[in-house]
C-alpha cells in the first residue's frame, strides 16, 4: 500500500522501485515460512529519507537540481544493513531542499503535511519520515539530524525519533548540512522498535573516518534494566547550579552558583562556563 500513496499531502516521494519492493516482500514471506528469517527486521517495511542513498531509488534531496535519471547504485550503510536483515524499502520520504529547513516544503512541489492535521507541517527536515510512521505507511524509517531534523518532526508527529551519539552510526552518503553535527538516525512508533533498529544499524564503518569503534549493546534487553546510581543524583537534588539565558548565539550562564558547580566537578561532571 505504502508505495502507492504518493501525493502532495503524503510523505512518500518516490515509488519507482515497486517491483523490487514486492519481490523483497515475497522473498521475506518464503524465509519466514521456512523458519529461516534474515533477522529481526525481515519483512518489516522501512522508508528512507531522501537525503540518504538507496540502490535503485532516486535520491533527489528535495531539489530540481538533482536529476531522477541516476545511476542510483549505492546504499547508505544503514540502508545496506536493513537489506542484510531483510528489511523492505517501500520508498524515499520527503525532505526540504537539501534538508535546509525545519518544515517540509521543497522545489519538487511536495509539501508533506502532518497526518494528525493536514493544515499543519510535519516538521523538518525528516518530516516525510516522521509523517510516514504516524500515518502507518511504514513501521520504521531513517532520518538525519544536524540541528533538530529528527527531533523536531518526531515531536510534531507524536512518534519516537533518535539522534544517536556522533559516530555511533556511519555518516557515509548523507547529504551534509553541518558535518560535525550531522548524524544518521531513526524513527518508530515506540521505544521498543527503535531499540531493535538501533542495534542493527549502529556500529563501526571502516570507510568513514568519524565512525566510532565501540561495542554495541543490546538496547532492547537493556530497556528494563535500572539506571546506574551515581552519588551525584542525591547530592545535587534540588540544588541550583546556575541560570541559563538563550540568545541567537546559543546558551550562556547569566548567574552561577559556585557551590553547585563545585559539587558537580567533585563528582566528575564537567560544567561549562560562558557560551556553549
Amino acid at each position: 500500500i505504502g508505495v502507492r500513496l504518493v501525493g502532495s499531502e503524503m510523505c512518500i516521494r518516490d515509488s519507482t522501485d515497486e517491483e523490487s519492493t514486492l519481490a523483497a516482500a515475497r522473498a521475506s514471506e518464503e524465509r519466514w515460512q521456512k523458519g529461516t528469517p534474515a533477522g529481526l527486521l525481515d519483512g518489516i517495511p522501512i522508508s528512507i529519507k531522501d537525503l540518504l542513498p538507496a540502490k535503485g531509488w532516486p535520491t533527489r534531496m528535495g531539489s530540481n537540481a538533482i536529476s531522477a535519471d541516476g545511476p542510483w547504485n549505492e546504499d547508505d550503510p544503514a540502508v545496506s544493513r536493513f537489506r542484510e536483515h531483510g528489511g523492505i524499502i517501500i520508498g524515499k520520504t520527503n525532505t526540504p531542499e537539501f534538508g535546509f529547513s525545519g518544515t517540509n516544503e521543497n522545489r519538487l512541489g511536495d509539501a508533506c503535511r502532518n497526518p494528525w492535521s493536514l493544515e499543519c507541517t510535519s516538521g523538518g527536515s525528516s518530516g516525510g519520515a516522521a509523517a510516514g510512521i504516524a500515518a502507518g505507511l511504514s513501521a520504521l524509517a531513517t532520518g538525519s539530524d544536524g540541528g533538530g531534523s529528527i527531533r523536531i518532526p518526531a515531536s510534531f508527529c507524536g512518534i519516537v525519533g533518535i539522534k544517536p551519539t556522533y559516530g555511533l552510526c556511519s555518516r557515509w552518503g548523507i547529504v551534509a548540512f553541518a558535518s560535525s553535527l550531522d548524524q544518521a538516525g531513526i524513527f518508530a512508533n515506540n521505544i521498543e522498535d527503535t531499540s531493535i533498529l538501533m542495534k542493527e544499524i549502529a556500529g563501526y564503518d571502516e570507510i568513514y573516518s568519524t565512525s566510532a569503534k565501540t561495542i554495541i549493546p543490546n538496547y532492547y534487553e537493556n530497556l528494563n534494566r535500572p539506571l546506574k546510581y551515581h552519588p551525584c543524583h542525591s547530592k545535587l537534588h534540588r540544588r541550583s547550579v546556575g541560570q541559563l539565558e538563550m540568545s541567537f548565539h546559543g546558551f550562556r550562564f547569566v548567574r552561577t552558583s559556585p557551590r553547585g558547580i563545585t559539587s558537580i566537578q567533585r563528582f566528575g561532571r564537567p560544567c561549562p562556563y560562558g557560551s556553549f
